[in-house]
């Protein structure tokens, strides 16, 4: 079963906790790795998360990438830094 998950209203760090805390035994994985790699980008521009993110709310943001794409931690790390990296090879 294919379901939707919108995300959109997901506005603040306090929406993000909400998120992580009802969602605990929901298993996300997304179908389409380049629909991934582009929520993992806008939720980072979204939350401001290379200028002016707090260390606590960088966590937030990087647990509920990790909760929604189901990527580890090394991978949100890689795509972040790609995220911002001015690179001709960036997917």
């Amino acid at each position: 079963m294919i379901v939707t998950l919108c995300t959109e209203r997901i506005c603040t760090l306090d929406d993000i906790r909400a998120f992580l805390g009802g969602s605990e035994a929901a298993e996300i994985t997304p179908h389409d790795r380049e629909v991934a790699y582009a929520f993992i980008e806008r939720t980072l521009v979204r939350f401001r998360y290379h200028f002016g993110l707090s260390r606590a709310g960088k966590g937030l943001v990087r647990a509920y990438l990790a909760k929604v794409t189901g990527y580890s931690g090394a991978q949100l790390t890689y795509r972040a830094a790609m995220a911002v990296a001015p690179s001709p090879h960036r997917r």
